[in-house]
């Protein structure tokens, strides 16, 4: 371990650093209780025999590891790298491509099962050792001890090996494109809270005065937060108002998360109705009946397109067979009992598909999607105790989700492909499939559309299956 703390061996640490095709990266900080960002201390890079530990209060963060975190060709390594580069690119204004997180690949790995995810557990987890945190919570403020030294420097050279064997195993289960989509996904999350969108300032000012005079009539806004008892619709105006102005002060960032206690659910933890009005050239792209590409590529051997490559297909009796069919939807199929046995026969693939699905879900063992995840059964069973145990499946359920984590990764792989030609994502609902876009033309989301759906769904996706306003 090497303490960089002058200028002299800042120098001394570029070459073995440029050299280096993997890097293990972590930061202290202190202070990050009053700000929203805190003060970085220390930033710790581990190559292969060595860990640099830069001392940011007595050396400045050189340019060269900068261009490291930018390179497309060296592997960054963190764990929770969101909190790491969020800093990193407030306060040196860094950029970073091809990252990895091993906590991200502990969430693949462990197909959704419940594991915590801390450093301390994923490195019993796949290490077999056991690491002191007792360090964690000092003072990385003041003059730092030998101790913390040692210990942040553990930190970053235990996340080399950690990647290695992570990485056998994530080759060895085929799971390289879901990783690198959660960690490109992680890298715009950090970007997003680093440098936020400031709405049209005139457009907030108009709506705050709105509610001022229409709705406090003479009284502030303090006054108005300390009622106790106040109309209903007070109370709503009194959120709205707040909310407007932490958006003028701070702006917003879209928290983008993946729910991975089911199937891998993309979402975004804070989704505002209406958050478009206050921003300028907002494109809304719409999703349509994605469960049906979703489905045809689950159903691999079921050759779905011949339906519905027909926008036609969608005012047809055989497009409700095939959903309530395909997803198992209890109610569709009660209603047309009558039809679906025959309907059946036309698709062969997609039984196929649900008795093997079916078979693994009694077994409790993982499943692979289309999309490339693999989930666990596990989650998707329910037990009841009656008399003796008396195991239930919830069978219906459970291919709805298969379904959807195929279309969540279709959304999530979109958002990211957006982010990465330059457009910025201002808001995703993932009920209703529509995700909100700034700075981008038509032609940019087009080429985005039909990547994410070759990479999910292995098909084009036409023009009937989604809108763009």
């Amino acid at each position: 371990m090497i303490l960089v703390d002058t200028i002299y061996k800042l120098e001394k640490a570029k070459e073995k650093i440029l050299n280096a095709n993997v890097l293990g990266v972590d930061i202290e900080t202190f202070d990050y209780k009053k700000k929203d960002f805190g003060t970085i201390r220390l930033v710790q890079v581990a190559v292969d025999d060595e860990v640099y530990v830069f001392d940011l209060l007595k050396v400045p963060l050189p340019d060269y590891l900068k261009e490291v975190f930018e390179s497309k060709e060296k592997t960054k390594v963190f764990h929770f790298g969101f909190f790491d580069m969020s800093h990193l690119i407030k306060k040196y204004g860094c950029r970073f491509e091809n990252t990895f997180c091993t906590l991200n690949g502990t969430k693949v790995l462990s197909c959704g099962l419940n594991v915590k995810y801390s450093l301390k557990n994923v490195a019993k987890m796949f290490l077999g050792e056991e690491i002191d945190k007792t360090e964690q919570q000092s003072d990385w403020g003041g003059e730092l001890t030998e101790s913390q030294i040692a210990y942040a420097s553990k930190d970053a050279s235990i996340l080399l090996r950690l990647y290695r064997v992570q990485s056998e195993y994530i080759e060895k289960k085929k799971l390289r494109k879901i990783v690198n989509l959660e960690n490109a996904i992680q890298r715009i999350d950090a970007f997003n809270f680093s440098e936020r969108f400031f709405p049209e300032s005139e457009r907030v000012e108009k709506a705050l005065k709105e509610i001022e005079e229409n709705y406090f009539r003479g009284l502030n806004f303090k006054e108005i937060e300390k009622a106790k008892r106040i109309p209903q619709v007070l109370k709503e105006k009194r959120e709205e108002y707040l909310f407007l102005t932490k958006l003028k002060e701070k702006g917003f960032y879209p928290q983008f998360r993946s729910r991975w206690n089911t199937n891998g659910f993309f979402y975004q933890r804070n989704y505002s109705e209406g958050i478009k009005d206050y921003f300028e050239g907002v494109k809304i792209v719409k999703f349509f009946n994605l469960e049906l590409p979703a489905i045809h590529a689950n159903a691999r051997d079921f050759k779905s397109v011949e339906l519905y490559s027909s926008e036609d297909f969608f005012n047809t009796r055989d497009f409700l067979l095939l959903k309530a069919i395909g997803l198992r939807d209890t109610d569709l199929m009660a209603e047309y009992s009558h039809l679906v046995n025959d309907f059946r026969d036309k698709i062969p693939g997609i039984i196929r598909w649900h008795k093997k699905m079916f078979s693994l879900l009694a077994e409790r063992k993982p499943v692979r999607v289309a999309s490339g995840k693999i989930i666990h059964t596990k989650n998707y069973l329910i037990e009841y105790k009656e008399g003796r145990d008396k195991e239930i499946r919830d069978r219906e359920g459970f291919i709805s989700f298969l379904v959807d984590a195929t279309v969540s990764d279709f959304i999530k792989g979109f958002v990211a492909l957006l982010e990465k030609s330059g457009a910025r994502v201002l808001q995703v609902d993932s009920r209703k499939n529509c995700v909100e876009v700034l700075n981008c033309d038509n032609k940019t989301i087009e080429n985005a559309i039909q990547k994410a759906s070759n990479l999910f769904f292995k098909e084009k996706l036409f023009p009937h299956f989604y809108s763009i306003e």
